[in-house]
Protein backbone atom coordinates (compact mmCIF):
# COMPACT_ATOMS: atom_id res chain seq x y z
CA UNK A 1 0.00 0.00 0.00
CA UNK A 2 2.97 2.30 0.50
CA UNK A 3 3.46 4.45 -2.56
CA UNK A 4 0.24 3.17 -4.16
CA UNK A 5 -2.31 5.53 -5.62
CA UNK A 6 -5.03 6.90 -3.36
CA UNK A 7 -7.74 4.44 -4.52
CA UNK A 8 -5.59 1.48 -3.47
CA UNK A 9 -4.84 3.06 -0.12
CA UNK A 10 -8.56 3.73 0.39
CA UNK A 11 -9.39 0.11 -0.46
CA UNK A 12 -6.71 -1.14 1.93
CA UNK A 13 -8.08 1.12 4.67
CA UNK A 14 -11.44 -0.68 4.43
CA UNK A 15 -10.00 -4.18 4.96
CA UNK A 16 -11.49 -6.00 7.94
CA UNK A 17 -8.77 -8.63 8.13
CA UNK A 18 -5.11 -7.97 7.41
CA UNK A 19 -2.49 -10.70 7.25
CA UNK A 20 1.21 -9.86 7.47
CA UNK A 21 4.38 -11.87 7.05
CA UNK A 22 7.67 -10.57 5.66
CA UNK A 23 8.44 -6.86 5.57
CA UNK A 24 11.58 -4.85 5.72
CA UNK A 25 11.90 -2.39 8.59
CA UNK A 26 10.85 0.65 6.57
CA UNK A 27 7.76 -1.17 5.25
CA UNK A 28 6.80 -2.26 8.74
CA UNK A 29 7.00 1.32 10.05
CA UNK A 30 4.93 2.65 7.13
CA UNK A 31 2.36 -0.13 7.60
CA UNK A 32 2.17 0.58 11.34
CA UNK A 33 1.61 4.28 10.64
CA UNK A 34 -1.02 3.52 7.98
CA UNK A 35 -2.90 1.12 10.27
CA UNK A 36 -2.81 3.60 13.15
CA UNK A 37 -4.04 6.44 10.93
CA UNK A 38 -6.95 4.42 9.56
CA UNK A 39 -7.87 2.63 12.82
CA UNK A 40 -10.34 5.25 14.11
CA UNK A 41 -12.49 4.80 11.00
CA UNK A 42 -12.18 1.01 11.19
CA UNK A 43 -12.10 -0.07 14.87
CA UNK A 44 -13.13 -3.70 14.12
CA UNK A 45 -10.07 -4.36 11.94
CA UNK A 46 -7.88 -7.30 12.94
CA UNK A 47 -4.24 -7.67 11.93
CA UNK A 48 -2.70 -11.14 12.09
CA UNK A 49 0.80 -12.48 11.67
CA UNK A 50 0.77 -15.48 9.35
CA UNK A 51 3.95 -16.52 11.15
CA UNK A 52 6.22 -14.71 13.58
CA UNK A 53 8.87 -12.44 12.08
CA UNK A 54 11.14 -9.88 13.71
CA UNK A 55 9.93 -7.29 11.21
CA UNK A 56 6.50 -7.38 12.85
CA UNK A 57 7.77 -5.95 16.15
CA UNK A 58 6.65 -2.39 15.35
CA UNK A 59 3.12 -3.66 14.75
CA UNK A 60 3.19 -5.68 17.97
CA UNK A 61 4.54 -2.80 20.07
CA UNK A 62 1.81 -0.55 18.71
CA UNK A 63 -0.80 -3.09 19.81
CA UNK A 64 -1.95 -3.69 16.25
CA UNK A 65 -1.38 -7.45 16.01
CA UNK A 66 -4.08 -9.82 17.16
CA UNK A 67 -2.41 -12.88 18.67
CA UNK A 68 -3.87 -16.15 17.41
CA UNK A 69 -1.77 -19.30 17.60
CA UNK A 70 -4.05 -21.15 15.15
CA UNK A 71 -3.28 -18.92 12.16
CA UNK A 72 0.36 -20.04 11.68
CA UNK A 73 -0.82 -23.66 11.69
CA UNK A 74 -2.80 -23.02 8.51
CA UNK A 75 -0.02 -20.95 6.95
CA UNK A 76 2.79 -23.41 7.69
CA UNK A 77 0.79 -26.37 6.43
CA UNK A 78 0.60 -24.63 3.03
CA UNK A 79 -1.65 -25.38 0.09
CA UNK A 80 -4.81 -23.89 -1.38
CA UNK A 81 -7.06 -25.90 0.94
CA UNK A 82 -5.31 -24.49 4.01
CA UNK A 83 -5.59 -20.93 2.72
CA UNK A 84 -9.32 -21.52 2.24
CA UNK A 85 -9.55 -22.94 5.75
CA UNK A 86 -7.52 -20.04 7.16
CA UNK A 87 -9.89 -17.50 5.62
CA UNK A 88 -12.94 -19.44 6.80
CA UNK A 89 -11.44 -19.73 10.30
CA UNK A 90 -10.84 -15.99 10.60
CA UNK A 91 -14.24 -15.08 9.12
CA UNK A 92 -16.04 -17.44 11.51
CA UNK A 93 -14.02 -16.55 14.59
CA UNK A 94 -13.57 -12.81 14.08
CA UNK A 95 -16.46 -11.76 11.84
CA UNK A 96 -19.23 -14.04 13.11
CA UNK A 97 -19.75 -15.88 9.84
CA UNK A 98 -21.77 -19.07 10.24
CA UNK A 99 -19.88 -22.26 9.55
CA UNK A 100 -17.68 -24.99 10.90
CA UNK A 101 -14.04 -24.33 11.65
CA UNK A 102 -11.86 -27.00 10.08
CA UNK A 103 -8.30 -27.61 11.24
CA UNK A 104 -5.30 -27.18 9.00
CA UNK A 105 -4.76 -30.11 6.68
CA UNK A 106 -1.33 -31.71 6.94
CA UNK A 107 0.52 -31.32 3.64
CA UNK A 108 3.03 -34.12 3.03
CA UNK A 109 6.62 -33.47 2.04
CA UNK A 110 6.42 -36.27 -0.48
CA UNK A 111 3.99 -38.77 -1.91
CA UNK A 112 2.40 -40.11 -5.07
CA UNK A 113 -0.04 -38.18 -7.27
CA UNK A 114 -2.76 -39.45 -9.59
CA UNK A 115 -5.11 -37.21 -11.60
CA UNK A 116 -8.13 -39.23 -10.48
CA UNK A 117 -7.42 -38.17 -6.91
CA UNK A 118 -6.82 -34.42 -7.20
CA UNK A 119 -7.28 -33.51 -3.53
CA UNK A 120 -5.60 -36.57 -2.17
CA UNK A 121 -2.26 -38.24 -2.43
CA UNK A 122 -0.83 -41.64 -1.71
CA UNK A 123 1.73 -41.95 1.08
CA UNK A 124 3.19 -45.20 -0.29
CA UNK A 125 3.78 -46.90 -3.61
CA UNK A 126 1.66 -49.83 -2.41
CA UNK A 127 -1.37 -47.58 -1.83
CA UNK A 128 -0.78 -45.86 -5.17
CA UNK A 129 -0.56 -49.14 -7.08
CA UNK A 130 -3.65 -50.58 -5.33
CA UNK A 131 -5.62 -47.50 -6.38
CA UNK A 132 -4.49 -47.83 -10.01
CA UNK A 133 -5.26 -51.58 -10.02
CA UNK A 134 -8.76 -50.93 -8.60
CA UNK A 135 -9.45 -48.67 -11.59
CA UNK A 136 -7.93 -51.01 -14.17
CA UNK A 137 -5.17 -48.51 -14.83
CA UNK A 138 -2.20 -50.68 -13.87
CA UNK A 139 -0.83 -53.23 -16.30
CA UNK A 140 1.20 -55.99 -14.64
CA UNK A 141 4.50 -56.55 -16.42
CA UNK A 142 4.33 -53.24 -18.32
CA UNK A 143 7.21 -50.78 -18.12
CA UNK A 144 7.07 -48.23 -15.31
CA UNK A 145 7.89 -44.57 -15.91
CA UNK A 146 8.72 -42.50 -12.84
CA UNK A 147 7.61 -38.89 -13.27
CA UNK A 148 9.24 -36.67 -10.67
CA UNK A 149 7.64 -33.32 -9.89
CA UNK A 150 7.92 -30.62 -7.29
CA UNK A 151 5.60 -30.76 -4.31
CA UNK A 152 4.46 -27.22 -5.09
CA UNK A 153 2.71 -28.35 -8.29
CA UNK A 154 0.59 -30.75 -6.27
CA UNK A 155 -0.08 -28.22 -3.50
CA UNK A 156 -1.26 -25.54 -5.92
CA UNK A 157 -3.20 -28.00 -8.10
CA UNK A 158 -1.04 -27.01 -11.07
CA UNK A 159 -1.29 -30.56 -12.39
CA UNK A 160 -2.80 -30.29 -15.88
CA UNK A 161 0.51 -31.17 -17.55
CA UNK A 162 1.09 -34.06 -15.13
CA UNK A 163 -2.42 -35.39 -15.75
CA UNK A 164 -1.85 -35.22 -19.52
CA UNK A 165 1.49 -37.04 -19.16
CA UNK A 166 -0.14 -39.77 -17.08
CA UNK A 167 -2.91 -40.29 -19.62
CA UNK A 168 -0.48 -40.30 -22.56
CA UNK A 169 1.84 -42.83 -20.91
CA UNK A 170 -1.11 -45.05 -20.04
CA UNK A 171 -2.35 -44.93 -23.66
CA UNK A 172 1.07 -46.25 -24.68
CA UNK A 173 0.88 -49.18 -22.24
CA UNK A 174 3.25 -47.68 -19.68
CA UNK A 175 2.53 -47.49 -15.95
CA UNK A 176 3.29 -43.90 -14.90
CA UNK A 177 4.18 -43.24 -11.28
CA UNK A 178 4.09 -39.54 -10.35
CA UNK A 179 6.25 -38.80 -7.31
CA UNK A 180 6.51 -35.47 -5.52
Amino acid sequence: IVGDPAPKRAAAARCDLVFVLNMDTAEAVRLRDFLQQTAPAHPARKVFALDARASQQDLAKAGLLTADEEIPKYWRANGAINIQRLLAYTLIKYRGLEGEIQPALEIPDSGYYDPDREDGYFPSFTAYKEFKVSRNRWKEGAPIAAVLTQQSFWITHDTKVLAAEVRALERHGINPVVIF
